[in-house]
């Protein structure tokens, strides 16, 4: 089966040319992508040393001191994440209780 499919591009200029062409869209795209990644990573890069500094945190000097660095503040992240998720909830779970206590005496009332 693969082998009449090739035999067909291969035997057939115009077949051949198109193949071609798509091999080079998809290398084109390939590359793009990857200059796109590095170019976001790079960007990353540069506005994370801008914020250790306006922090006034030391620089990593190398990878490992930034792994470091990037897990301590990630966990930082989670535990004031974390922290305002349970205000949240609390003041909703208030409020929420509010209301149904508003709604209970209304009807109560009646």
């Amino acid at each position: 089966m693969y082998d009449n499919i090739l035999e067909i591009i291969f035997s057939d200029p115009i077949y051949l040319g198109i193949l071609s062409l798509l091999i080079l869209l998809m290398i084109y795209a390939v590359i793009k992508k990857i200059i796109k990644l590095a170019f976001f990573i790079s960007i990353f890069s540069v506005l994370y040393i801008i914020y250790l500094n306006y922090t006034n945190q030391v620089v990593p000097k190398n990878i490992d001191e930034l792994k470091k660095n990037v897990v301590k503040n990630v966990d930082k992240l989670k535990s004031t994440a974390s922290e305002s998720i349970n205000q949240v909830k609390s003041s909703t779970k208030k409020a929420i209780e509010e209301e149904i206590d508003k709604k209970l005496d209304k009807i109560l009332d009646k």
